[in-house]
């Protein structure tokens, strides 16, 4: 009994309702409209997800298998390339743009190098007897030394009989004045100064322990020989370096070396004085190439008058070089350049406040910005601030950008 009820009211509350239906909306006799129409061949379809996804024909998006949605074009090139922004959009994008000129490129090296002995400065002490060394007064590396002074004593048992021939030619140099003087041209050619020759004839003795002078002023390289090395005609005792001018040689890449020429100018900076700049001219150019690090150098006489810099140091460079002299080129900032891989694009303004993409042919990098081999033309406005904005709405309003 009680179910009878029960579905006695729930028929009477669905009957009610059809007919409170039937009084709020009526129906009318008309058709039902199509929701299909005609696209015009001007519309781009596009995934409102996915706005790189663009085809001529309805669809789903093959990503992510929404519908694609319509944008209708008006034939011209620039609608689907370019995005219109307000003024006060493109204030608050902070968008700045210049226009391209020609200019005269140059380019920016930054080098690092390091001091060198100059290596026309550089000379070997070699000893002009045969013998042992007793004494050696040569004690490190980068002493001081000065031309004529002793830098080792050497027991020569042969320049020991040559002393003792000198004096008993002295002797008889009256009646034989050839033998004196064949005995004089002998300890010469063994680098005897007068003064020594004038010592041993004074003293009437020989010199036992015969002292090697430096014929040059700088400081000591090379330390080749100890006291108790036997020494011949020739043999190097110790490599001086003068050290009132050097060399600082500069590593160059590869790629680089045909954009300098000798007596280019360049700013030095050694790190015995950092923060101080310093003028040089590049008087060599390596013409060999190093087969591991691809690099050369480039070298630069420095006069040690003003402040002395020593070997090994370490230096750094900047040099600004014109790769094609007074030619001119069309050159753009480096913020205006969009990279996507292979490609570089940039946003062009148009006469009608729009922003258009272009894509361009980049050469060398210069200080100023990129060289424009193709792409634009002299005059153009090309956008150097907010360019990655502007890419951005491109994508978001389904059109061209640089990652389609």
């Amino acid at each position: 009994m009680k179910n009878t009820q029960k579905y006695i009211a729930l028929g009477i509350m669905l009957a009610v309702g059809m007919l409170a239906g039937r009084y709020l909306f009526p129906t009318t006799n008309e058709p039902i409209l199509s929701t299909t129409h005609e696209h015009s061949e001007g519309t781009t379809f596009t995934c409102s997800m996915h706005p790189h996804i663009q085809q001529n024909n309805p669809g789903k998006c093959p990503l992510c298998g929404m519908d694609l949605v319509a944008i209708q074009n008006t034939g011209l090139e620039d609608n689907i390339n370019s995005i219109e922004l307000s003024k006060t959009a493109q204030e608050l994008s902070n968008i700045n743009t210049v226009k391209v000129v020609y200019e005269s490129p140059s380019i920016k090296l930054n080098l690092n190098g390091r001091v060198l002995p100059d290596g026309q400065k550089i000379a070997v002490q070699t000893s002009h007897i045969e013998g042992r060394i007793e004494q050696l007064l040569i004690g490190y590396i980068g002493q001081q030394v000065k031309a004529g002074e002793v830098i080792a004593y050497v027991y020569s048992p042969e320049l020991i009989e040559a002393q003792n021939e000198l004096l008993e030619a002295y002797h008889g140099r009256i009646s034989q004045p050839d033998l004196y003087a064949a005995s004089l041209d002998k300890l010469k050619n063994w680098k005897v100064t007068q003064a020594q020759i004038d010592e041993i004839l004074s003293s009437n003795a020989p010199i036992e322990n015969f002292p090697i002078q430096s014929d040059w002023t700088g400081i000591v390289l090379k330390k080749n020989l100890n006291k108790g090395s036997h020494v011949s005609k020739g043999t190097e005792i110790v490599e001086i370096a003068n050290l009132s001018s050097v060399w600082i040689t500069f590593d160059i890449y590869e790629k680089d070396i045909n954009l300098v020429k000798v007596g280019d100018q360049l700013t030095m900076e050694f790190s015995t004085f950092p923060g101080e700049l310093f003028k040089g001219q590049i008087n060599f150019i390596d013409p060999v190439i190093d087969p591991e690090t691809r690099i050369a150098q480039i070298r630069i006489i420095y006069t040690n008058t003003f402040k002395t810099v020593y070997p090994q140091t370490f230096a750094v460079a900047n040099l600004t070089v014109q790769p094609y002299g007074n030619q001119k080129k069309l050159i753009i900032p480096k913020s205006a350049v969009l990279w996507t891989g292979e490609r570089s694009v940039v946003y062009i303004k148009t006469q009608t406040a729009q922003f258009m993409l272009r894509e361009v042919t980049l050469g060398i990098a210069t200080a100023a910005g990129y060289e424009i081999k193709e792409g634009l033309t002299e005059g153009e406005e090309i956008v150097t601030n907010g360019a990655f904005t502007l890419d951005a709405a491109s994508q978001l309003s389904g059109k061209k950008s640089m990652m389609n």
